[in-house]
């Protein structure tokens, strides 16, 4: 970590227009959170709202290469653009509205207008060729911005041979595992010739008739499957497969399925099901399935903690934005002065709720006493109440409880990060393991140099980094001459989308799940997942 960076230190990079965006992840903590949910729950991501999409992209690109087979990647993303955009105008045209469908925000507003026939052509490109304004901006439409990565990671999507960002489906494996041949059969199954016919008249006509929403509808709908054929069951197998099924592995993962199990069983014993809840959950397990180390329920614990660490570090860094803002508007602050004051107005905070008791009280004294405090889900919720020097308080006070609460457990957590390749720079495990150092200083120099080097010095070095030779910073703030001064609006603290939420929906429109409890279906479905593993 840097001592400091001063802007006059990068005449490279200001030798240039410098231009001020809004960023993501100030501090640059999240990375482990988001390589861990992606290690548990390959094949799906956070913007991926309905599993039907899986079958039906494997289906698309078939007949595609039935009915083009140009290897031009611009023919094959207007052929998918086009589709895209008849499945919102469909999906979006009867009462039920169906959610979570890639340009229903357009849709709806070209329902509103009540065309009788849509410009599928007009709705998907711009004149000039450009994708501004349409229904869906990417140029790869949902297809190739959110779909393509999961369905590749699943094993039902390939690149074609010699034509790179020309994608087909992938052949069938001899029952090995689910594949995008089997998929795009079995939803051709539930599709009748007359509909086929149809769907593909208008996009190759580039209109649609309102008449013909209704008759889609039936069919196309990408919330429910019909009722004959196996593509919901094949679905469902899907997802229960090892993670990576094109990979030829001694001992494939199965973290996904693990999941699956995991959270089944968390809502069969009457527990709220949402993502948050099970993430919490498996946290305060520690990683233990019935008193045994359960690598999966270890994965979520290590993805918690990290969602924890990087929230208050957030909650630090929003609350010091917050004071500088008070104390200093859009002017110039001296730097050390303002970390003297917001470790001054957090240590008075500290000693009011009797939490310390002196502003010299040493970290040790202080860490041995943390067993009293409320647990983590209650500072979670003081930070996200709170504002200014107070969220950086009880902020503080998250930071202390989370290594006193796991200190038995970094070991193991470290293992798995470090075995899985899920561990980025700035997780708090790495740091919490360094803690130990801290335990002769006192509360005061703590709070002072944490403000220093991990919030203050690290956003600006993750700043620095996201720039690389641009000209576009993320910065929240510039420092010059020990000086320090505002740039625009705040961050707030924000936790990840661990990917729960969109399997919770998955098995649901699978039948499994119902307002996120189990199904009759379910009841069978987790009875055989738990016999699997007996």
């Amino acid at each position: 970590m840097p001592v400091l960076i001063n802007n006059e230190a990068l005449v490279p990079f200001l030798s240039k227009p410098m231009h001020f965006i809004k960023g993501l992840d100030p501090l640059g903590l999240q990375n482990t959170s988001e390589a861990t949910f992606a290690l548990l729950l390959p094949g799906l991501n956070n913007v991926t709202g309905r599993v039907r999409f899986y079958s039906f992209y494997c289906w698309l690109l078939q007949e595609y290469a039935k009915r083009s087979g140009s290897t031009d990647p611009a023919d094959q993303r207007k052929f998918i653009r086009r589709a895209e955009l008849i499945i919102a105008l469909v999906n979006r045209s009867t009462e039920d509205e169906v959610a979570a469908i890639p340009g229903s925000n357009y849709a709806n507003r070209q329902l509103k207008e009540g065309y009788k026939v849509h410009d599928l052509e007009r709705g998907t490109y711009n004149e000039d060729g450009t994708t501004e304004e349409t229904y869906w901006k990417n140029p790869g439409g949902a297809f190739g911005q959110y779909y393509l990565g999961s369905l590749m990671d699943i094993g039902l999507v390939v690149e074609r041979e010699n034509h790179t960002t020309i994608y087909v489906r992938t052949p069938r494996t001899d029952g090995i595992a689910v594949s995008g041949e089997d998929l795009a059969l079995a939803f051709d199954e539930n599709i009748s010739p007359k509909n086929k016919n149809l769907f593909f008249d208008c996009i190759k006509s580039g209109k649609i008739k309102s008449t013909d929403f209704d008759i889609l509808f039936s069919e196309f709908n990408l919330s429910n499957f019909p009722s004959k054929g196996q593509e919901r069951l094949l679905l469902l197998k899907l997802l229960i497969e090892k993670d990576y099924p094109q990979l030829l592995e001694e001992e494939p993962l199965i973290f996904r399925k693990q999941t699956i199990k995991h959270i089944l069983h968390y809502s069969n014993e009457g527990n709220e099901l949402t993502d948050r809840n099970f993430t919490v959950f498996a946290y305060f397990q520690k990683g233990l399935n019935a008193g045994v180390i359960d690598d999966c329920l270890t994965g979520w614990y290590y993805y918690q903690l990290n969602e924890y660490w990087q929230y208050a570090c957030l909650g630090v860094f929003n609350g010091t934005m917050d004071y500088l803002e008070t104390a200093a508007g859009s002017s110039w602050k001296n730097l050390y002065q303002l970390v003297e004051e917001v470790t001054e107005r957090t240590l008075k905070h500290l000693l009011r709720d009797e939490v310390i008791s002196s502003k010299t009280q040493s970290m040790k004294e202080l860490v041995a006493e943390i067993d009293g405090w409320v647990d983590e889900t209650e500072l979670f919720q003081y930070i996200k109440d709170e504002t200014g020097t107070e969220r950086v308080a009880n902020s503080f006070m998250l930071l202390l409880s989370l290594y006193k609460n796991n200190i038995d457990y970094f070991d193991r957590l470290k293992s798995f990060g470090v075995n899985n390749e899920i561990e980025k720079d700035g997780d708090g495990v790495t740091y919490y393991l360094k803690f130990e150092k801290h335990s002769s200083i006192g509360v005061n120099e703590f709070i002072r140099d944490f403000l220093l080097k991990n919030i203050i010095y690290r956003h600006q070095f993750v700043a620095f980094r996201k720039m690389g030779n641009g000209t576009q910073s993320t910065q929240l703030f510039i420092i010059e001459d020990g000086l320090i001064r505002r740039l625009k609006n705040n961050f707030d603290p924000a936790l990840t989308g661990p990917r729960i939420a969109r399997l919770i929906r998955f098995l649901s429109d699978l039948h499994i799940l119902k307002n996120a409890e189990l199904t009759k279906e379910g009841d069978n479905f987790l009875t055989k997942l738990s016999d699997e593993a007996a």
